[in-house]
């Protein structure tokens, strides 16, 4: 038989019945060796994943690139075959259309590795500070 300010006021206490509950687990490092460490570790995997994103950056505008040369051997091939498709000139559209498809699938080539490589650099993005690196580079 509370007052409505009692039960307000009680209603913020703890149960003194059941153990306070752990919302966070103490993560934070306990010497000044363990912060410091922790500090680096999380530096050198943010330098690591930056790295890791221009080198995705760079490739990704390299298939661009690629995609747009593509772009300009079809539309090339599209005008200089043109003229020959309307003299029904076929020996000369057959010959264009070898020339026109070696070079696109050269770039096609080119883009695929590229992208196999940006394949590989997002699972080196998604294991940065999960496992040791083996760069190959000594310190």
């Amino acid at each position: 038989h509370f007052t409505a300010r009692e039960r307000q006021r009680r209603s913020h206490v703890p149960c003194r019945d059941r153990p306070a509950r752990r919302f966070l687990e103490r993560t934070e490092p306990r010497t000044m060796s363990d912060w410091w460490g922790s500090i680096t570790k999380g530096a050198t995997d943010a330098a690591e994943t930056t790295r890791l994103a221009a080198q995705r950056t760079k490739l990704q505008a390299e298939v661009l690139y690629l995609e747009q040369q593509i772009k300009g051997v079809l539309q090339k091939f599209g005008v200089d075959v043109f003229q020959h498709m309307e003299s029904n000139n076929s020996a000369q559209v057959q010959q264009h259309f070898t020339e026109a498809k070696r070079e696109v699938d050269t770039f096609r080539e080119q883009v695929a590795a590229k992208n196999a490589e940006i394949a590989d650099i997002n699972r080196q993005m998604e294991n940065v500070g999960k496992a040791p690196q083996s760069s190959g580079v000594a310190m």
